[in-house]
């Protein structure tokens, strides 16, 4: 697993995706607690081209959900294998599949405002 730290910039989005591209990992999992914005995550991918896994943290009004729903569309236009799932980062507790065009087969998990990836993930099903 490789820890990010805050992905909340332009620069830090590019400067973590090369990070990720250098130390070669499979796939890559952001865990969202409310709306973000997707253009951080497109800038990382700029520097790796990666697999995702979007996982949005439930609470009311957060805008978690929709955060990674807006995210699926380009991902989608851009041909990125992406699979987005809903829950609570728990253990034991399996989340939600709302949608998937990949089927990682675990991820390190990122918290709120942070990414995270792992490179023991299946790319693609």
């Amino acid at each position: 697993m490789v820890e990010l730290g805050p992905v909340d910039s332009p620069v830090r989005a590019s400067a973590a995706g090369r990070l990720l591209a250098e130390q070669h990992v499979h796939a890559a999992a952001f865990a969202a607690a409310s709306w973000f914005e997707d253009y951080l995550i497109l800038d990382l991918l700029e520097e790796c081209s990666l697999p995702v896994l979007l996982w949005a943290l439930p609470g009311m009004e957060t805008g978690a959900l929709c955060g990674c729903q807006q995210l699926t569309a380009f991902l989608q236009q851009l041909a990125t294998p992406y699979r987005a799932v809903y829950g609570p980062l728990e253990p034991g507790v399996p989340p939600n599949e709302p949608s998937s065009t990949c089927a990682p087969r675990r991820c390190g998990r990122g918290s709120a405002g942070h990414a995270s990836a792992c490179s023991d993930t299946a790319s693609q099903a």
